[in-house]
């Protein structure tokens, strides 16, 4: 059955999968995307995963998983419109041109992403450049961003930050934490926690080698923030600025708990 071009939405595909695995049918071939390749990854993601990805909303393709689940086997399975996955965790790949090329896939279907787990990924410019165009793109619903020791710098921060600046209304949590950010790392962060647009929830920066003033920096930029409910701010030396603080959590508008 050749159903390309079509979108048969969500209950469709399960239907269609479903009537597959019927025995009383001898449908052995059901073609619903878009390209040969996307096809081929659909297929490798079934055998490693035991399911049908079509019907999948979270994938992890961490280092535990078995060695079929390669990035570029997927990409072109990641970035088909009928892959309406919620949510991607990727840990520690070894490759820094999959890291940027999966970035380069979700561009081109970003509208159903709400959770990114990048933990312990290094990725280069390139990588880095992909991440934030993905984070740019108007349709880009991301929700949750976690990109726990990265070795994301200031540069990287500044990136990150201006990425999210121009697409802000979605983010409700991020997490840089255990990334040298340090002082001026924190300033390029500012900007996006002083957009009036921005509804970040959850801030963590466990670990961020920051002192007094990335303290009095973040206590500015959180005083036009009413949204933000946690700041994780552990491991670092902040010093005296920490009054500074305890200061703002007295006002009346903030909400942080």
């Amino acid at each position: 059955m050749d159903l390309r071009g079509n979108d048969p939405g969500d209950s469709g595909v399960k239907k269609l999968t479903d009537l597959q695995k019927d025995k009383k049918y001898k449908l052995n071939k059901l073609r619903l995307l878009k390209s040969p390749a996307a096809e081929e990854a659909c297929d490798s993601l079934t055998k490693a995963l035991g399911s049908n990805p079509l019907l999948l909303r979270e994938l992890d393709l961490s280092k535990s998983k078995p060695k079929d689940l390669r990035i570029e086997k997927i990409c072109a399975l990641l970035q088909d419109s009928h892959f309406r996955l919620q949510k991607l965790t990727l840990h520690q790949t070894d490759s820094k041109s999959e890291f940027s090329g999966l970035f380069s896939a979700l561009i081109l279907n970003p509208s159903h992403l709400r959770k990114l787990n990048l933990n312990g990924n290094k990725p280069d410019t390139p990588g880095v450049e992909n991440l934030c165009r993905l984070l740019k793109n108007t349709d880009c619903k991301l929700e949750k961003l976690q990109i726990i020791n990265c070795t994301l710098d200031v540069a990287g921060c500044a990136a990150l930050s201006s990425a999210l600046c121009s697409n802000p209304s979605h983010i409700r949590e991020l997490d840089l934490s255990y990334n040298e950010l340090h002082h001026t790392g924190i300033e390029k962060l500012c900007p996006l926690l002083e957009n009036q647009e921005c509804k970040l929830e959850k801030l963590l920066l466990k670990n961020c080698s920051l002192g007094d003033k990335s303290c009095v920096a973040l206590t500015s930029a959180l005083r036009s923030n009413s949204h933000l409910r946690e700041l994780d701010l552990r491991e670092n030396p902040l010093g005296d600025s920490l009054k500074q603080l305890s200061h703002l959590l007295k006002n009346s508008g903030c909400n942080l708990m």
